[in-house]
C-alpha cells in the first residue's frame, strides 16, 4: 500500500488531500479523502495602507496590520510615486511592521516586485528573502490589484508570501 499527502493553502483555508493506493495482485483499489481544517485565525491581518503623495514626486506610506488578539503593528516607508515604487513602498512598510513580531530571529527582506497585466487582471507579485538560522529562503506572494491601490497590493502580497512562514515560525517559537 502506498500513501501520498498534499497540503494546499488557499485564501486562509487549509485543505489536505491524502491519496492511498493499494495494488495487490489482481486487485485495484483507490481511495481519496479530503479533509478541511478551518483557519484558526492566527494569521496577521492587513488593516489599512495610507499613501500620501508629496510635492516633490514622492510617496509616504503607512501600513497597519493586526495580530490575533487585536494588537496593532505599524510600518512606514517612502519612495517615488511610480507604480513599481508604490508596490515596493507598501511591501517595505509591511516588512517593517512585521519586524517586532519576528523578534530578530527571522529576518525578512524585500527582493523585488512587479505589477503585471495578465489574465485580464492587474497582479502584484513580490519576492522576499527570509533568513533563519543562517539559511536564506525565497518567498513569493501575489495578489490581484484590480480593485485596490498598488501600495495595498504590495502590502497584501508580502502577507501572502510570509504569513504561512510566520505562522509556523511563531508556533515553533511559542513551544
Amino acid at each position: 500500500m502506498g500513501s501520498e499527502g498534499l497540503v494546499v493553502f488557499s485564501k486562509g483555508q487549509r485543505y489536505s488531500l491524502r491519496l492511498m493506493v493499494s495494488c495487490a495482485p489482481g486487485e485495484s483499489h483507490m481511495t481519496a479523502s479530503n479533509s478541511r481544517t478551518p483557519n484558526t485565525g492566527d494569521r496577521i491581518r492587513f488593516q489599512m495602507a495610507n499613501a500620501t503623495p508629496t510635492a516633490d514626486g514622492r510617496c509616504m506610506v503607512e501600513v497597519q496590520l493586526s495580530l490575533p488578539g487585536g494588537a496593532q503593528l505599524f510600518g512606514n516607508s517612502e519612495g517615488p510615486d511610480l507604480p513599481d515604487a508604490r508596490v515596493r513602498a507598501g511591501a517595505d512598510a509591511t516588512v517593517e511592521a512585521l519586524d517586532p513580531v519576528l523578534r530578530g530571529r527571522l529576518h525578512l527582506r524585500y527582493k523585488g516586485g512587479r505589477v503585471l497585466e495578465a489574465f485580464d487582471s492587474t497582479l502584484v507579485i513580490v519576492s522576499l528573502a527570509g533568513t533563519l538560522g543562517g539559511r536564506e529562503y525565497t518567498l513569493i506572494g501575489a495578489v490581484s490589484a484590480d480593485d485596490r491601490d498598488l501600495v495595498e497590493g504590495g502590502a497584501l502580497a508580502v502577507l501572502d508570501a510570509a504569513n504561512r512562514v510566520i505562522e509556523r515560525f511563531l508556533s515553533i517559537g511559542e513551544r
